[in-house]
């Protein structure tokens, strides 16, 4: 794919933060004894960094905040930092799915703000203006509050048709990718496969759905021998970048490891 390019991003959600147990008003039924920071996700990131390591390749982890109440997990971060090759995104103070409530800039700015001053402290150089809503929950109405602390990138829009009313409060993805770009960001939605109506998932929880993995996994496939994403390509509104996203526990599934169907990056001579 010349000119082109892939980001590989992936979620640091643990059990405790699926919207099943919190940060839904509706789907939410709070937590069955999960704990603060599960063996999965442990082992879910050290995996990715082995992987990262193999295939020299490039990721950005976004990261919830309220997880570096662990330090196991800030060590695993750490690690994956060292490689050199994952830089950090902003998830959420919470996982709470904003789009899910009735609009609160105050509490949006004032929690995503939060968010952004403890990844930046325990981080540092490692943090970047990169956004993307809890469960992909974003609206309209967060755009210009993002612009106001300073990000630079949104990747929140799964832009499947299946999920656009709900997980857009009602707006539909077009009016969420028209505020993000009017707000000044670049929006960076993820992967899809097909066209119109019939544009279906790919990310996420995608590649291990039964009636969807296997159209997932080929899309994602697609992709071997593309180029990692450069920085500035992934804030470049025209850059033509392919987005995909996973959540580093889905590398431990069923007493086996999980590894994504891309492979090395091109390289270039």
């Amino acid at each position: 794919m010349k000119g082109q390019s892939v980001w590989l991003t992936v979620d640091t959600d643990d059990h405790r933060h699926v919207p099943r147990v919190q940060g839904h008003p509706k789907r939410s039924r709070g937590s069955r004894g999960e704990p603060s920071l599960s063996t999965d996700l442990l082992t879910g990131l050290n995996v990715l960094r082995n992987w990262v390591l193999e295939q020299e390749r490039k990721v950005t982890l976004f990261v919830i905040a309220d997880q570096l109440d662990e330090p196991r997990f800030v060590q695993a971060v750490d690690d994956l930092i060292a490689t050199g090759r994952c830089t950090i995104g902003v998830h959420g103070m919470t996982h709470r799915c904003w789009s899910a409530y009735p609009p609160d800039r105050d509490v949006f700015v004032k929690e995503i703000g939060r968010a952004v001053t403890e990844l930046d402290a325990r981080f540092g150089e490692s943090c970047r203006p990169w956004f993307r809503a809890p469960a992909g929950y974003v609206a309209p109405w967060m755009a210009q509050p993002l612009f106001e602390l300073g990000f630079k990138v949104d990747s929140s829009i799964n832009p499947s048709p299946l999920l656009g009313r709900f997980k857009s409060g009602g707006n539909g993805w077009d009016s969420v990718h028209r505020a993000i770009t009017v707000a000044g960001l670049t929006e960076r939605p993820w992967r899809t496969l097909g066209k119109g109506w019939f544009r279906f998932p790919t990310c996420g929880p995608a590649q291990h759905i039964p009636a969807l993995r296997t159209l997932a996994r080929a899309s994602w496939h697609r992709l071997v021998n593309v180029a990692d994403a450069e920085e500035d390509q992934i804030e470049d509104p025209n850059a033509t970048v392919h987005t995909i996203y996973w959540h580093a526990k889905d590398h431990v599934r069923r007493r086996r490891y999980w590894y994504p169907p891309i492979g090395p990056p091109q390289v270039l001579t």
